[in-house]
């Protein structure tokens, strides 16, 4: 995914949910949403925010946040990051 502010920034992000009760069938799980959710939250990141740990956390914290509002019924309360990569 390119970043906000520069042509040429480039993130390569993993993520994982960590989540309070596990969906009764897989086809519960509105992924489109979910995806969605997310992206909306990277597409706005700096890159020179993200190669600190700082920015890393607040994006921890926004996804948390943004998918707590947009999908409560998940009972999403952990994101966790699987990979990580911002070129630069």
């Amino acid at each position: 995914m390119n970043l906000s502010g520069s042509e040429h920034a480039y993130l390569r992000v993993g993520i994982a949910l960590g989540l309070s009760h596990l969906p009764p069938r897989k086809e519960d799980v509105p992924v489109a949403l979910v995806r969605d959710t997310i992206l909306s939250i990277l597409s706005t990141a700096r890159a020179e925010q993200l190669t600190q740990a700082e920015g890393k956390d607040k994006l921890k914290a926004e996804i948390l946040q943004a998918l707590k509002d947009r999908a409560p019924h998940l009972g999403v309360k952990d994101v966790y990051f699987t990979e990580f990569l911002v070129q630069m």
